[in-house]
């Protein structure tokens, strides 16, 4: 919680994941109108339903679906419970992307199975392709460089920081790591950080400094 209000949260990993040897990781949850309907074209779309539909009292329907790139995401249907009460505040959670080699892959499945209609963002320092839904964006697909060699297709959750370098001294002073030490991204008017959790899991923080050009 920040200022009382529900930011995020933690819970054990399913038996199902483990034994497919998923590791602790930050999950991005995307609300849906209707959980088993969406799951129905997951498979078609070239994804595999990992767990689901499941019903969670006081939280509503949720599926874990693996999409056609190799991400693992949640879809959730949520009742009364509606996740994050903040964001876009210092502490709490500001944009979640696809991180991948296959972008056009990762959005044509998205948007088979949730309608996200995705659309290439025009500027900026690299190729990245926004999702949206009702014109508004609501996640993106960032083109992985060739330079990050084998690494897997995810989810990246961004937490918004006031400052990126004293955000990273607290991660390392509770046991935590920089897989990448703050960095000022050309073009985007953002200062970032890449940090790793004494579990393992990888989320990044992150300050917008200007206007993206």
């Amino acid at each position: 919680r920040l200022d009382g209000k529900m930011v995020a949260g933690i819970y054990e990993l399913s038996v199902a994941m483990r034994g497919m040897n998923v590791p602790p990781h930050w999950a991005t949850y995307i609300e849906v109108d209707d959980v088993e309907a969406r799951l129905q074209k997951v498979a078609g779309a070239g994804g595999q339903v990992i767990e689901g539909p499941m019903k969670e009292p006081d939280v509503g329907t949720i599926g874990v679906i693996q999409d056609s790139v190799g991400a693992f995401v949640r879809i959730w249907q949520s009742a009364p419970h509606h996740g994050a009460e903040i964001v876009n505040v210092p502490g709490a959670m500001t944009w979640n992307q696809v991180f991948t080699k296959e972008p056009e892959k990762a959005a044509a499945f998205y948007q088979a199975v949730l309608d996200l209609e995705p659309a290439e963002r025009e500027g900026g320092p690299m190729p990245y392709t926004l999702l949206k839904t009702g014109g508004r964006e609501v996640a993106g697909v960032l083109h992985a460089p060739p330079e990050t060699g084998d690494m897997p297709s995810s989810w990246d959750v961004y937490f918004a920081s006031d400052d990126v370098d004293a955000t990273t001294d607290a991660a390392l002073a509770a046991g935590g790591k920089a897989l990448r030490e703050p960095f000022d991204v050309p073009g985007a008017g953002a200062r970032l950080a890449v940090l790793q959790d004494p579990q393992g899991a990888v989320f990044e923080v992150i300050k917008m400094t200007q206007q993206a050009a």
